[in-house]
């Protein structure tokens, strides 16, 4: 069985001098993935006050994982998936 492997284009703000990771705070927010067979909305996240640069944590992102499998085998009913 071929491994199924989707890449996921997320344009993210550059952060000026790593900001984030220096101290900067962040608020949380929400985000959106387009990929060229789904789009998954309302994406929790963590947004730098400084830059804008957002971050998913890792428990979002098995799910959306998961999504993005189920999308790929072609198991989901619509192109638009709202977290």
């Amino acid at each position: 069985m071929a491994l199924l492997q989707i890449k996921v284009e997320v344009i993210l703000k550059a952060c000026q001098e790593n900001a984030h990771s220096v101290g900067s705070k962040t608020h949380i927010g929400r985000t959106t993935i387009q990929t060229d067979i789904i789009e998954i909305q309302n994406i929790p996240c963590t947004v730098c006050e400084e830059c804008g640069q957002e971050e998913i944590g890792q428990r979002v992102q098995k799910s959306i994982d998961k999504v993005l499998e189920r999308a790929g085998k072609g198991k989901l009913k619509t192109r638009i998936v709202v977290m």
